[in-house]
């Protein structure tokens, strides 16, 4: 839990950062890779949350 809004934002900049570091570092290659029993690939579970958000849940 953050204690002051400057926390938050300090680790929000953080993540940002590390997010945008790892996205970076994909390939169409990586996206098709799979990941789960179930056959998910990299791409799919990349997308699945982004999905939720977007769709407003």
């Amino acid at each position: 839990m953050f204690q002051t809004l400057s926390d938050f934002l300090r680790s929000l900049e953080f993540e940002a950062s590390f997010t945008q570091n790892l996205l970076n570092n994909l390939t169409d290659e990586s996206l098709k890779q799979e990941i789960t029993a179930q056959n998910w690939t990299l791409g799919h579970i990349a997308w699945h949350p982004l999905s939720l958000y977007l769709s407003g849940r």
